[in-house]
């Protein structure tokens, strides 16, 4: 396969994702030189078509393609939104494995997007040109082996410690104006937010942006747009053509805006186009606050002093986690003493059905690690496991789960949605119900 026979083919694909998905993804792998699903994984155990994974949240779907630690990868037909692609595969992520790119493709585009920990997201975009140029190609095959070299070297913290400081100059500027701290540090910290909703979806794409680029040289406008804005992200409604999301917490509770300069407007539209702010570390927020509580001549500067996690840690480690981490070792030996007592080593079937889910999740634990060959776990309360069951089920090594409430409470609704059925068949798991139904002879369906 050649990139100009890659880009004649699909360039003329009229197919939808489901007609075309696995075709594309072969033929990209002949263009690449890399392996496909069957070729280096025959069973399907690392690397597959139609991954099934549950989503965070709760259901489950599918990935279209998977390859255990370098990535997860949602098609879409030509000219559909693959931000929604993007969070459907994030939802999909931890059940994943968590692989280092989430890809989205819409046959005519591909969007690579990093997915390290600690690390911000990269967006990298290939279209029908690129495919020509080796350089590009050799960024794809990257990719394709989950190699490291495309990882961002910028973090979260180092982000926020730019906008700390960033915010921080325009902070100083406003209290020399006469605003007092407190006001200052909320609405900072509502310019701040608005970067991140747009960022990270919750706003319409550069919304936060575009409006205050628009009137750049206009502040008077720009303070009522923004007042607008506010406004609007208080209680939802239209901002423009743009629908809003209405936002809770207080932060948005009044629509006060400080009055701001042309050189203010440009700091601002700068430092929210420099960045991913998505990635952007909560503890500016309270750095913010914290900051302007303590305002002083000699530190006036809010946001200039940004307290990192590290710092954090420094001060929580021996404080709370060391005394709780000992607490816990002094628990798993009482917990392994215990299952040893009752020979959960040799246990052929371990049930786990005591009153406490904590302790029925722990004695499940330890049994599989002691060699029990399979254990029961009983559970009252199952909203902590929607969306994440099968992840629990890796990670806490059981490999059923009970749970009589949810059964009675599923029997419950089958029956209010059945009432009137005279039989019930199952297929697909469950999915799929032929339901038998008495009809009176007056119904208009006879005849």
């Amino acid at each position: 396969m050649t990139p100009a026979r890659f880009i004649e083919k699909w360039g003329d694909s009229e197919l939808r994702e489901r007609q075309g998905a696995q075709e594309h993804f072969i033929d990209l792998c002949r263009l690449l030189g890399e392996p496909t699903p069957a070729e280096d994984d025959p069973k399907g155990d690392h690397y597959c078509f139609e991954r099934g994974a549950e989503k965070v949240g709760g259901g489950d779907g599918w990935a279209d393609v998977w390859r255990k630690g370098c990535f997860g990868w949602e098609y879409k037909g030509k000219h559909k939104d693959l931000n929604a692609a993007l969070r459907q595969l994030q939802a999909y992520a931890l059940d994943l494995e968590n692989p280092p790119y989430l890809v989205v493709s819409d046959m005519e585009r591909i969007i690579v997007h990093t997915n390290w920990t600690n690390t911000v997201s990269r967006r990298i975009e290939f279209s029908f040109d690129d495919l020509r140029e080796p350089r590009r190609l050799d960024e794809l095959r990257l990719v394709f082996r989950g190699s490291d070299r495309l990882k961002p070297q910028v973090s979260p913290q180092d982000i926020t410690a730019k906008a700390a400081a960033r915010f921080g100059e325009l902070g100083r500027r406003l209290q020399e104006r006469g605003h007092h701290p407190r006001a200052v540090a909320h609405f900072l910290n509502r310019l701040v937010f608005c970067m991140f909703a747009e960022d990270a979806r919750l706003l319409p794409a550069e919304l936060f942006t575009r409006t205050l680029r628009a009137t750049e040289k206009k502040p008077a406008l720009a303070t009522a747009q923004l007042a607008e804005l506010f406004s609007k992200m208080r209680t939802g409604g239209f901002f423009g053509a743009d629908v809003i999301r209405f936002f809770n917490g207080g932060l948005f509770d009044d629509a006060g805006v400080l009055p701001l300069e042309a050189a203010d407007l440009k700091l601002i539209v700068d430092t929210a186009s420099e960045h991913d702010w998505s990635e952007i570390d909560p503890a500016i927020f309270g750095t913010l606050f914290e900051q302007a509580l303590k305002a002083t001549r000699e530190r006036p500067a809010l946001g200039a002093h940004y307290t990192d996690r590290e710092k954090i840690l420094k001060i929580v480690d021996p404080v709370i986690i060391r005394p709780l981490t000992a607490e816990w070792e002094a628990a798993k030996a009482d917990i392994a003493a215990a299952m040893e007592k009752a020979d959960a080593a040799e246990a052929d079937l371990l049930l786990a059905v005591s009153n406490d889910d904590n302790a029925n999740m722990l004695s499940c634990l330890f049994g599989k690690r002691m060699g029990a060959r399979k254990t029961v776990l009983r559970i009252k309360d199952m909203r902590p496991f929607h969306g994440f069951r099968t992840f629990f089920r890796r990670n806490l090594e059981f490999d059923y789960v009970l749970s009589l409430e949810e059964l009675a409470a599923t029997e419950i609704v089958k029956t209010i949605r059945q009432n009137r059925a005279v039989g019930v068949e199952n297929f697909a798991e469950g999915k799929i119900q032929l339901r038998r139904l008495r009809l009176d002879e007056k119904s208009s369906f006879i005849g």
